[in-house]
């Protein structure tokens, strides 16, 4: 155990720690370059930034500050207002000994003064002067410690629109929003009200709006006065935001922004990859058609293709039996008909393909030993009607394929035999086709 002597030095060593620690954690926290800027000039610089070029000159900001500045300012005697008659405000603000814009901005608006720029403005150039004197009115106001403001009784105290000076530039620099020092406490005021002219209760950053209807019957929503705010009106813009609302909602804006980007980004890359992909499916279904044209080319064969090649051909030619009778009946001699019949023959010989002949509509075509037997006046009648025809062209086809090597050899040698068999029968029928017709002209000359 320590004795009372070193448990009295250890606590007043601990005591001289503590103080220490303090004045220099004070003195950190406390302490600036000597050339730093002070907090009033800093608040000054984020005004102007503010007000102008928004509403205001740099001069007529200067002149409005200056006048605030003068000795004709009470520390926290100011009363902002809304929704109330203008003229009942002065009149009660002035009863109170309470300054209003009006009063406070002194011979800048007093239309008989130099000083004053009403005249040399247009309405809209004068209501811009307007915000900009007010912005910087709740600025001054913010130096002190209460804000007073005069509106309707609840529940309609402000406009729905928000879009008043009260509600869009006064309000937020009293409290804060431009970086500056806020006020302690913003009270409303309803002086309109009967027994209520003396009754203020506060509203921010605590909210005692029920003492107002603890001690006020509460009425319904009165019926709306409310001026038109232009719909053209644009918000106030800061040039600094130090809630942490504002700050927050900065974020948000500024996250959702890129995602946004990202997003459009992505949507368009998989917008172009799906391009790649239906163009790539098109090539491949092109590509399949072609392939399948040219398997059915290589598989089916055309009829048109096989007839240019020769391999089928289907030539009809006159049987020699008309080109015999023919050369009968013209009356030329024999001698020159059986040279022209055997010519005609040895042409088509050449021209035609050895095939095996049929008579179209007929029996099966004759043969030699089979000639000899017929009268000759069957004969001669009989070569003026049959056709001869390719016997391919009305027997059914024996065999899909070709042949072989050693069938087409026999094949041609049983075709050459008939055709010699066939040249035989033809020579012998236009020897005797010819004698008919000499001795049918002898009987007619006789005769």
């Amino acid at each position: 155990m320590c004795c009372p002597i070193t448990h009295l030095f250890i606590n007043s060593l601990d005591q001289r720690i503590h103080t220490i620690m303090g004045v220099l954690s004070a003195t950190a926290i406390s302490y600036k370059p000597s050339c730093w800027a002070s907090q009033q000039t800093q608040d000054q610089h984020t005004l102007l930034c503010t007000v102008w070029p928004q509403y205001l000159s740099l001069q007529e900001a200067c002149d409005i500050i200056k006048q605030f500045d003068g000795e004709g300012w009470l520390k926290d005697q100011q009363v902002l207002w809304s929704g109330t008659n203008p003229d009942d405000v002065h009149r009660i603000a002035k009863k109170d000994g309470m300054q209003t814009l009006r009063v406070a901005m002194g011979p800048l608006m007093e239309p008989d003064n130099p000083a004053c720029l009403k005249s040399q403005k247009s309405l809209k150039a004068w209501s811009k002067y307007i915000k900009g004197a007010s912005l910087i009115f709740a600025w001054r106001i913010s130096q002190g410690e209460v804000a007073t403001i005069i509106t309707p009784p609840p529940p309609g105290c402000f406009h729905p629109s928000e879009m008043t000076n009260l509600q869009d530039i006064e309000l937020p620099v009293i409290r804060g929003c431009l970086g500056n020092r806020p006020v302690s406490r913003i009270f409303l005021w309803h002086p309109t009200v009967k027994g209520a002219e003396s009754f203020r209760y506060q509203i921010w950053p605590v909210d005692h709006t029920s003492s107002w209807y603890d001690k006020f019957e509460p009425k319904g929503q009165r019926k709306s006065t409310w001026r038109t705010i232009s719909k053209h009106r644009v918000s106030t813009k800061w040039a600094v935001k130090t809630k942490v609302d504002h700050v927050i909602v900065s974020e948000i804006s500024a996250l959702l922004k890129r995602t946004y980007l990202k997003a459009a980004r992505i949507l368009v890359n998989v917008c172009y990859e799906l391009t790649l992909v239906v163009k790539l499916a098109a090539h491949c279904i092109l590509l399949l058609v072609m392939m399948f044209q040219l398997l059915v080319h290589i598989l089916v064969r055309d009829e048109t293709d096989l007839h240019k090649s020769g391999k089928v051909t289907y030539q009809p030619f006159i049987s020699d039996y008309n080109h015999g009778a023919k050369t009968a009946n013209s009356g030329g001699s024999p001698e020159v008909n059986q040279q022209t019949g055997n010519q005609d023959f040895e042409d088509g010989k050449v021209e035609q393909p050895p095939l095996r002949l049929k008579a179209a509509g007929a029996p099966i075509t004759p043969g030699p030993d089979n000639c000899l037997t017929q009268e000759k006046s069957a004969i001669a009648g009989k070569v003026n009607t049959a056709i001869m025809v390719p016997a391919e062209l009305t027997a059914p086809t024996q065999r899909d394929g070709f042949l072989s090597t050693e069938e087409c050899q026999a094949e041609a040698k049983r075709l050459r035999k008939q055709l010699k068999e066939l040249k035989a029968y033809i020579r012998k029928e236009n020897k005797d086709a010819g004698n008919m017709s000499i001795a049918a002209s002898h009987s007619a000359v006789g005769s």
